[in-house]
């Protein structure tokens, strides 16, 4: 009776000792379970410029072999971190927004640090360093290395000569590292114009001289929110007061530019990239796409260049009269009166429409920054309408467009 109680108790300690190593290896899954969390939540936040709560899943896949014939080391290449890291990155670059007048710096993962824009209105975008930080040469650096004949003609006095000149996007990303984002899609840029200079008057009141701008035209493929691939014309410049110089372009003094930038961006918003379905086929629509994005890109460069060699031979009182014959003069005024009922979601363009008076139609973007206007007949907006293409703006988009264009209007 008594051996029977010890063989009992012993295949009792048996059972113990082995749950007691489960408990144990339950207790250390938990514990690498919660630090991975922990690491992912800390890696987001710092990514995310301090966001806490993230908008998407968070995919992580871990590659590594352990080898129990090498004292069970692990190899892993990237390392274990580094994928972790990588997933982190991959997943708060789908959540960011594309921000106009500014470019995306892979050092800082951000584009609203202190590199993503042009530091003086005479800098220009000059390619990524080797860690990814934007450059921003001043425009005569730029021309003269590209041995531009119009060079000495911007630093003019009189008139309003500009120039212009297109450069690949080999050029601005030769020097990036990969681990810095030269194959990232982030912000891919497929090629882009510098040119310059526009001369804007100071703001009434103020008793000095006018701004000299230059401006870089990016056409650019970015991400949404779902990870769909757009081309986009970047328009980045920036005047002495630290205002986007794009919205001086609204003014009198420049219509004739803001028209070849209108075009060029209504063309760039038709490229669609696509999805990659195979290495060889995403590899030759990557090649096209570049291909169309730079022929674009010269065809402004061209047209930016005939300007500044018109530009003596025009006055500021033909543009005002030429403009007066176009609805571009009329998007701000129209939109910001607008009535719920003239107020339409574009889905296809992801764009506001505005219907104005005498068939002024305006486009912009969500956040009310204009993209270009035209006259369309009465039978051509009801067609829109009428296939779903425009669909009336709901409430909250209405409130979100009213309140960016009071932004803008300095409201």
């Amino acid at each position: 009776m008594e051996k029977k109680g010890r063989r009992e108790e012993k295949r009792s300690g048996g059972r113990s000792r082995t749950s007691r190593r489960r408990e144990g290896n339950n207790r250390a899954l938990l514990h690498f379970q919660r630090t991975l969390v922990d690491t992912v939540k800390e890696l987001y936040r710092e990514s995310s410029g301090g966001h806490e709560k993230a908008e998407r899943e968070i995919l992580i896949r871990i590659h590594a072999v352990i080898r129990p014939d090498s004292d069970w080391k692990i190899e892993a290449s990237p390392s274990v971190g580094r994928q972790v890291e990588n997933a982190v990155r991959e997943a708060t670059a789908k959540e960011k927004v594309f921000r106009p007048g500014h470019v995306y710096c892979y050092r800082c993962d951000s584009s609203h640090c202190e590199h993503s824009g042009p530091p003086a209105p005479e800098r220009v975008f000059g390619g990524y360093s080797q860690t990814g930080v934007p450059q921003w040469p001043e425009l005569a650096q730029i021309l003269i290395e590209q041995r531009h004949a119009g060079v000495e003609g911007i630093y003019r006095q009189t008139g309003r000569s500009l120039a212009a000149a297109f450069i690949d996007a080999e050029s601005l990303k030769h020097r990036q590292l990969g681990i810095f984002g030269k194959g990232s899609k982030t912000y891919d840029i497929l090629g882009q114009v510098v040119f310059g200079f526009l001369r804007f008057p100071p703001p009434k009141g103020e008793a000095r001289e006018g701004d000299r701008t230059a401006f870089t035209l990016q056409a650019v493929e970015v991400r949404d929110r779902s990870g769909r691939p757009r081309v986009v014309l970047n328009v980045i410049g920036k005047l002495s007061d630290g205002s986007e110089a794009m919205e001086a372009l609204m003014g009198p003094h420049h219509l004739r530019v803001l028209d070849v930038i209108v075009t060029a961006r209504r063309l760039t918003g038709k490229l669609r990239p696509a999805l990659v379905v195979g290495a060889r086929t995403a590899y030759g629509d990557e090649r096209k796409l570049v291909a169309s994005a730079s022929s674009i890109l010269r065809k402004t460069t061209r047209s930016l260049d005939r300007l500044g060699r018109q530009s003596q031979r025009r006055t500021l009182h033909a543009e005002k009269r030429r403009v007066e014959k176009r609805p571009t003069s009329k998007a701000l005024e129209d939109a910001a009166g607008a009535q719920d009922e003239s107020l339409y979601q574009d889905d296809r363009e992801g764009t506001i429409i505005v219907l104005g008076s005498r068939s002024r139609t305006h486009v912009f973007s969500p956040e009310g920054r204009h993209i270009t206007s035209l006259n369309l007949k009465k039978e051509e907006v009801e067609s829109r309408k009428r296939r779903q293409r425009w669909r009336p703006l709901d409430a909250e988009g209405r409130r979100l467009f009213r309140k960016s264009l009071r932004s803008i209007l300095g409201e």
